[in-house]
């Protein structure tokens, strides 16, 4: 414990010695870009995680990636290579220490826009499911931990073709299809071979809407028919996101699964969030339920550098809490 209060110390004091001259900020998004206008960019991110349970805790090196990828007058390219779990140590075993060299692809793709409201992606992308999934780096998430949610419904990525079209100002629509296996899947929530899925977004002034159905199969396994329904409200201090989901068994015989969680990130200050997270799930396959609460507070003194805590709450099982560093660059 004394190792995780310093270093969680050590990395405060670092960011703010840094950091407290700075006064212009702007809220991370969607996505992040060097200022620096080129045609190709490179960069990356690093995430360091600590979780601490009743028993035990356990610090990782848990995401670490470079990024090379570029955007042109009617095309670019995204190629992300990622080193996951890269060094875990639990506490308690001075031998337990594991490293994982393997590097991953996490995303591989190149798109062009055919006409003005058009885009075709074709590679290895995250599915265009809800918001949390397509948030897709740490340092761009409210919390260390990742709702249920993206890990039970639907795979997380997919290796293929995408379609998405623009219908209106407000309202955009996207197609999918994998006939083929996926990029390094053993890194996604699912194994699959074949993926097909269809989406709509509907924005509305200060709330927008995402709504998406689907199948895919699990190699050596049946497949899946899965729909989701999110949305998310932006007021001017804070903003509420609900996401629900189910999936279920093409032979119907396996039970259902669902999700429904709704978050509401408190803007306290600039650089400053308190994040609640209710959730409730069910896994059809592996009876696998629970009621899960999250209370956290985010600190970004740039919308590039996060320092998270928080606590997490389960209904059929002990607590844990969970302290993160991460960052892009």
């Amino acid at each position: 414990m004394k190792r995780i209060v310093c270093t969680i110390s050590i990395l405060l004091l670092l960011t703010s010695c840094l950091f407290s001259a700075e006064t212009d900020y702007d809220e991370p998004v969607e996505g992040w870009y060097p200022a620096e206008k080129t045609p190709v960019y490179t960069g990356g991110y690093l995430s360091l995680h600590e979780e601490i349970t009743e028993r035990a805790s356990r610090f990782s090196i848990y995401e670490a990636a470079l990024m090379l990828y570029g955007e042109f007058d009617r095309s670019g390219f995204m190629s992300e290579f990622e080193l996951y779990n890269f060094y875990v140590k639990d506490s308690g075993n001075s031998s337990n220490e594991e490293f994982n060299k393997r590097v991953y692809i996490e995303r591989l793709y190149f798109y062009l826009y055919p006409d003005e409201g058009s885009k075709i992606t074709v590679g290895k992308f995250y599915s265009h499911i809800g918001f949390w999934n397509r948030m897709s780096i740490d340092v761009l998430r409210d919390t260390t931990s990742d709702p249920f949610f993206i890990y039970t419904i639907f795979p997380i990525s997919t290796t293929g073709i995408l379609y998405e079209r623009e219908l209106n100002e407000k309202i955009s629509a996207s197609v999918s299809i994998q006939q083929n296996s996926g990029i390094h899947s053993d890194i996604n929530s699912f194994n699959t071979d074949r993926h097909y899925s269809v989406s709509l977004n509907i924005e509305q002034d200060t709330i927008e809407w995402r709504t998406s159905a689907g199948w895919y199969r699990i190699e050596t396994e049946n497949g899946r028919w899965y729909a989701s329904l999110s949305f998310q409200k932006i007021f001017e201090s804070m903003t509420i996101l609900g996401e629900s989901a189910v999936a279920i068994d093409s032979s119907f015989s396996k039970g259902f699964s669902y999700d429904i969680y709704i978050q509401d990130t408190w803007h306290i200050r600039e650089r400053h969030d308190i994040i609640f997270r209710i959730e409730k799930y069910r896994e059809g396959t592996s009876q696998t339920r629970d009621l899960a609460a999250l209370a956290g507070y985010t600190y970004r003194p740039k919308p590039n550098i996060a320092l998270k805590a928080e606590y997490n709450m389960y209904e059929r099982k002990s607590g844990k809490a969970l302290f993160s560093f991460s960052l892009m660059f």
